[in-house]
């Protein structure tokens, strides 16, 4: 991974459709940068229901 780059990645349990994904992975490495985050770091968002984020913990 390049050092001045977020690795930015969005998972899903069920099928969805993001739209503008680069648009969204644009933002959000835009205020990880303002909040002072390292860049080389991997973000990972996970988007299950409560139950299955409960199973999880």
């Amino acid at each position: 991974m390049n050092t001045n780059e977020f690795d930015i990645q969005f998972h899903f349990q069920k099928s969805v459709v993001l739209k503008e994904r680069r648009r969204l992975k644009g933002f959000i490495r835009e205020k990880l940068l303002r909040e002072g985050k390292k860049c080389g770091s991997e973000v990972n968002f996970i988007f299950c229901s409560d139950d299955e984020l409960l199973q999880i913990k």
